[in-house]
C-alpha cells in the first residue's frame, strides 16, 4: 500500500513539474506499426497517432521512400528482408536522425517550419540500437525523402505538404 501511494505521489510531482515548467517533449505523429516493432508505411489517418516524444527530441521526422531492413540472423527467409515503400512517421530522436545521416545539433530548422532533403541514399547502416541475439546487427538501406519539422504533429501526412 505504501509503495502504491509513494508511486502515485512521485508521478503527481513529476507531472506537475512537467506541466508547470514546460519540460515535456514535442508531440509527433507516429506509425501505429512502430508500437509493434514493425516498420510499415502509414499514410492513412487510421494508421498513425500523436505521441509525446522524449524531452530531448527537437524534431519530428517524416520519411518517404524505399526503406529496407536486412537481418541475416532471422530464422526464416521471409523475415530476413523487410521492405517498406511509402510514408513513415516518428519522433526524430538523435539515434533516428543519425541513422539517416543527420546531426541533431547541426540541422537548422526555423521555428514552425520544415527542412526536407530529397534523394537521400543510404548504402548500408547497422541498426545498433537493437542487436540480434547472436550479437550481429540488422542492416538498413533507404532511398527517398527525409523531412524534419519542429512543432507539434507537424509530420502528419494530412497537414500541408512538405516542400
Amino acid at each position: 500500500m505504501f509503495r502504491q501511494i509513494w508511486s502515485f505521489l512521485l508521478f503527481f510531482v513529476c507531472a506537475t513539474l512537467v506541466t508547470k515548467y514546460g519540460v515535456e517533449g514535442l508531440s509527433c505523429m507516429m506509425c501505429n506499426s512502430l508500437m509493434k516493432s514493425k516498420w510499415e508505411a502509414c499514410p492513412g489517418s487510421n494508421q498513425h497517432h500523436a505521441m509525446l516524444c522524449r524531452s530531448a527530441t527537437r524534431y519530428c521526422i517524416k520519411i518517404d521512400g524505399n526503406h529496407t531492413v536486412v537481418n541475416q540472423s532471422a530464422p526464416t527467409q521471409s523475415e530476413k528482408i523487410k521492405q517498406t515503400i511509402g510514408i513513415q512517421l516518428n519522433c526524430a530522436s538523435k539515434y533516428n536522425m543519425k541513422l539517416f545521416g543527420f546531426d541533431q545539433d547541426k540541422v537548422q530548422v526555423k521555428s514552425q517550419s520544415k527542412h526536407c532533403v530529397d534523394n537521400v541514399d543510404l548504402g548500408e547502416i547497422d541498426l545498433t540500437a537493437a542487436p540480434n541475439p547472436d550479437g550481429t546487427f540488422s542492416k538498413l538501406f533507404f532511398k527517398g525523402k527525409v523531412c524534419f519539422c519542429n512543432y507539434d504533429n507537424c509530420n502528419s501526412p494530412h497537414v500541408e505538404k512538405y516542400s
